[in-house]
């Protein structure tokens, strides 16, 4: 572990300042994109392991032999346990570096993830998916850090959301075609062992981790493992050099010396307003996500008349057209700003939401082609905001606990997932109508609007350490 490496002794120097101002001038290399394409595809794996019991569960359930109440339960288990697993493992990869715990996390959901397939009762499924959920919750945030911490200010957002959230969404858009094919090969009553299989291929991966992805040079030179960080450093310097690259003087941003990491700084007075929007941030953008996703291909049945697998096709379109705009939110992230972005995300869920309140409560217009336009505006705009929220509380916090705050905020991502559609559930099965349903996240959006601008940094084209002090 290195001879500094505790969170109660870890504090940086100026040379640790001189780490991070290398890598904030380096120039993006193919060493980069290796380096986070590798963290990336950890996320891939992530999200594909979250929905693949939303795809197992039609022949789970009669497979094993069980009801819809069970059914409920064993989608939640997982996300109880990444409700729990987030702060811890991002505790730990404060002390132990976020290396280690993202190989650990990988190759725990995987292995989790094969003996979910060879479960022999119910109640043995459960208990896997709940464990797994532990390091599913915990693969996230801090692969999160890790990501930003190897990025150069100038081009976080783009690098961001081109490799990060690209393949976080494809992992969740692929799942469903997994299992489809899993289903048409085995049956059934293997297909699900078989997508669950699929999803141990985070197992290996986790050995490819361990032995090609580095450590967060920040990370090391925060707890006094300079030599350690300087290796890192000057591999990728290297690498800019071999191409012909030039490399600009860095400009560190030297701090004052900082204290131990410490759970409690997060409602210090120096970090208190930033806990509070990540937090507000984090759940009302997933709230929406959450709840308008997890009910788009029934409104489309039940309000818009369209057969169900009409509505898979118009699900699947919107989620094709919200991976395609993330090229889009690249290319503009860094020059519009993030307090800027947040608001045109909010806003185009506004818009969507108002067009379906006008058309559907306005004129009676029910059929599909309106709640089509509804959620494909909405959705693309909160997909926007969720891909900022993680990269900006990264940058809101220091190296000592960026993974630790990213975790907490994850938590509070999955409370606002779990009750979304419970609530929507609630609403429409007491007649309030879907109009309200549209209202609820209407005002969701107007708060997330208002909390990005009234206690919202701006973080962009800005060093980390910069922001950290």
């Amino acid at each position: 572990m290195g001879e500094n490496l505790t969170g109660e002794t870890a504090m940086p120097s100026r040379a640790a300042d001189e780490i991070a101002g290398r890598l904030d001038r380096l120039p993006f290399t193919g060493l980069h994109r290796r380096s986070c394409g590798l963290i990336a595809l950890g996320v891939f794996f992530e999200s594909y392991d979250v929905l693949i019991i939303a795809v197992a569960v039609t022949a789970i359930l009669s497979s094993l032999h069980i009801g819809f109440v069970q059914i409920g339960l064993l989608i939640s288990a997982a996300y109880i346990g990444m409700t729990l697993g987030s702060p811890l493992f991002g505790w730990l990869s404060e002390i132990y570096g976020r290396k280690p715990v993202m190989v650990w996390t990988t190759g725990g959901f995987g292995a989790l993830s094969i003996a979910a397939a060879f479960a022999w009762n119910y109640d043995s499924l459960l208990v896997i998916r709940l464990i797994e959920g532990l390091a599913l919750g915990g693969q996230v945030p801090v692969s999160n850090a890790l990501y930003s911490e190897f990025l150069p200010k100038a081009r976080r957002a783009r690098s961001f959301l081109y490799g990060y959230t690209t393949l976080y969404t494809l992992g969740i858009f692929l799942a469903p075609f997994v299992g489809f094919g899993c289903f048409a090969l085995f049956g059934p009553e293997i297909g699900w062992r078989a997508l669950f299989v699929t999803g141990g291929l985070g197992l290996p991966l986790a050995f490819v981790l361990q032995y090609a992805m580095p450590e967060s040079a920040r990370w090391l030179a925060e707890h006094g493992r300079l030599a350690e960080a300087d290796a890192v450093v000057a591999r990728f310097e290297r690498r800019a050099q071999a191409l012909g690259k030039e490399l600009p003087a860095p400009k560190p941003v030297y701090r004052l010396a900082q204290p131990p990491t410490r759970a409690g700084e997060l409602f210090d007075k120096s970090y208190r307003a930033r806990t509070v929007l990540s937090w507000s941030l984090f759940f009302l953008t997933y709230y929406v996500s959450y709840g308008l996703n997890g009910w788009i291909p029934t409104l489309y049945v039940k309000l818009g008349g369209l057969p169900p697998k009409d509505a898979l096709i118009l699900s699947t379109a919107v989620g094709l057209t919200m991976l395609a705009m993330l090229g889009v939110w690249g290319a503009i992230a860094d020059w519009l700003g993030r307090r800027r972005c947040f608001m045109v995300g909010y806003g185009l869920c506004i818009v969507g939401f108002g067009f379906g309140i006008v058309t559907i409560g306005g004129f009676g217009l029910t059929s599909w082609p309106y709640l089509f336009v509804t959620t494909l505006i909405a959705g693309v705009g909160v997909n926007f905001t969720a891909a900022l929220c993680y990269l900006y509380t990264t940058e809101m916090f220091p190296t000592r606990m960026r993974a630790f705050a990213a975790a907490t905020g994850a938590a509070a991502c999955r409370i606002g997932g779990f009750l979304a559609p419970t609530v929507v559930g609630g609403m429409l099965g007491a007649d309030m109508g879907i109009v309200s349903v549209l209202a609820m996240f209407g005002a969701i959006s107007l708060l997330g609007i208002l909390a990005i601008a009234i206690l919202g940094p701006e973080t962009a084209n800005r060093a980390l350490e910069e922001l950290a002090t």
